[in-house]
């Protein structure tokens, strides 16, 4: 493993890569590099075909926002993959995270707001405006707590086809509640109940 810094018409993207962001993180994660002139090395093998050229495994979005940026070149670390080891690292390293614990992420936020703007600081973290406010009272709140070593709050994460979607959002817009979350638990109750 090195770190060298590579010509961005150098790296070529992995044709499997399966990483994905919207356009409003990309322009968050654009607004970051370019006020700080800071990313995190990008991830590269030796091109398995092309002499003299690297392929991404990780940093996908970070080299085309360095490209719109109009830089020439990326910090990279290059690491000795074969396909099997490479694919395996395409297949975890975008995908393998943890989740952040909302009454810290709340406290490293109302820290920023300290010091910046919540304008600027919403340029530059994935969190909306709403969402900031919502953890923001969670930071505030003391029944937010940890639990025999868990989280007290646990995120949730499916997926639905865009009919589904549509359906459940309805559901959870007829059930009382304070928020989505309340709702969507309070529907859950409803069907266990019947």
């Amino acid at each position: 493993m090195r770190t060298l810094k590579i010509p961005l018409n150098k790296l070529v993207d992995h044709p499997l890569n399966d990483n994905c962001m919207s356009h409003t993180m990309t322009q968050k994660l654009k607004y970051q590099i370019q006020k700080t002139h800071r990313y995190e090395p990008i991830i590269v093998r030796e091109h398995p075909e092309i002499e003299g050229c690297y392929e991404i495994i990780h940093g996908h979005q970070r080299k085309r926002i360095l490209e719109q940026c109009q830089v020439d070149s990326a910090w990279c670390i290059v690491w000795i993959l074969d396909n099997h080891q490479a694919l395996c690292h395409l297949a975890t390293v975008n995908r393998l995270r943890g989740q952040a614990d909302l009454k810290k992420r709340a406290n490293i936020l109302e820290k920023l707001l300290e010091t910046i703007d919540e304008k600027v600081v919403l340029k530059m973290i994935p969190e909306t405006k709403k969402r900031l406010h919502n953890l923001l009272k969670i930071g505030r709140s003391p029944k937010i707590e940890r639990k025999q070593g868990r989280r007290s709050l646990q995120p949730l994460t499916f997926f639905l086809e865009p009919n589904q979607k549509e359906k459940l959002l309805m559901a959870i817009k007829r059930i009382g509640g304070k928020n989505r979350s309340e709702r969507l638990a309070n529907l859950a109750d409803n069907a266990l109940s019947q």
